[in-house]
Parts: structure tokens; sequence; C-alpha cells
């Protein structure tokens, strides 16, 4: 599960989230530009910590590049997306990324 804005998200209702996302094989990633608030020693800082959940943190001085791109595919019929999700998702994690 990827989250965009996530800190909105995990705040909002921490309990809530926990119990939501506490599987065994269920992976969140979870993107903000302003993790708790900025503040690294406050108590959403704490809380993540709690809950054993990993902060990564980025900087200027990670060099960022733009994703590889295997496979792009114009937006169409539902069974065209159906048939290529069934053709890779056996062999490998995947990421759609729909633009536009």
């Amino acid at each position: 599960m990827i989250l965009d804005e996530a800190d909105t998200i995990v705040f909002k209702d921490l309990e809530g989230f926990f119990a939501n996302t506490n599987y065994k094989n269920l992976k969140v990633i979870g993107l903000t530009a302003t993790p708790y608030s900025g503040n690294v020693n406050g108590i959403e800082a704490y809380a993540l910590e709690m809950m054993k959940y990993q902060v990564y943190r980025n900087n200027i001085t990670i060099k960022v590049e733009d994703p590889q791109v295997h496979v792009r595919v114009n937006l169409g019929e539902l069974s065209k997306w159906k048939k290529l999700l069934e053709q890779y998702r056996v062999n490998q994690p995947m990421l759609i990324y729909a633009t536009g």
C-alpha cells in the first residue's frame, strides 16, 4: 500500500491506522514532505517509533532519479489493464503510475 500525504492519514486516527495496517503480509509506504509537523522529537515521531515503523529521511544530498518505466500503456479498456496485470503480477511486484 502506498499512501501520499501519509501523515494526515496516519495521525487522523492513529489507533485505527495501526489496527488496519498491522498485518504480516502488508507493506505500507507512506510519503509526506512534512512528517510529524517537522518535530523529530515530538509525540508523533514517538508514536511511529512505538509502532516500530521504519522512517526514512531524504534530503538534498541524496540523488533522486526518475523511476524506470518498463511498460508504457495508453489508458483504454479495463480488459486491457486486467490482462497486463495478470501477466506481470505473478513474476514481480508492480507499481502502476497513472499520469494525465
